[in-house]
């Protein structure tokens, strides 16, 4: 009986590892964490608009370089891992593109932050959050 619990409990621990490692795909606007921080603050729909209009320029900045690298996505940020700031920074040195930096993200994402695989210019613009109108 102890055997068969054990084999149990070995699937389900492998069955949650895989779940929560599953690839998935994030589109948004390429920004720093630096930049980025101010931008979520403010409604989903005001932060994919100051997201599309962050720069590459400013993104390639010693201190913002520094702080790392994410996606701003249906107004919320998701942060890069280390590998994914690499990917990052390579996809910026070999942009032409100046703003509006819409990418596709693959990875798999585990606490707010994705493990990425790889990062491509979009071909979709992202969702847009609504904007709340007044009544």
């Amino acid at each position: 009986m102890k055997h068969v619990i054990r084999m149990a409990v070995a699937v389900c621990v492998i069955s949650l590892t895989a779940a929560a490692q599953e690839s998935t795909r994030v589109t948004g606007y390429l920004v720093d964490k630096m930049c980025a921080s101010g931008m979520v603050k403010k409604s989903p729909a005001d932060a994919m608009d100051r997201a599309a209009k962050h720069t590459r320029e400013c993104a390639m900045e010693k201190d913002c370089a520094a702080a790392g690298y994410g996606v701003v996505s249906d107004g919320k940020w998701i942060q890069f891992d280390s590998k994914g700031n690499e990917k990052a920074a390579d996809f910026l040195k070999h942009t032409k593109q100046t703003d509006h930096l819409l990418v596709d993200v693959n990875g798999s994402v585990s606490n707010g932050v994705i493990a990425v695989s790889s990062i491509s210019k979009a071909k979709t613009a992202p969702h847009k959050a609504p904007k709340k109108t007044g009544a």
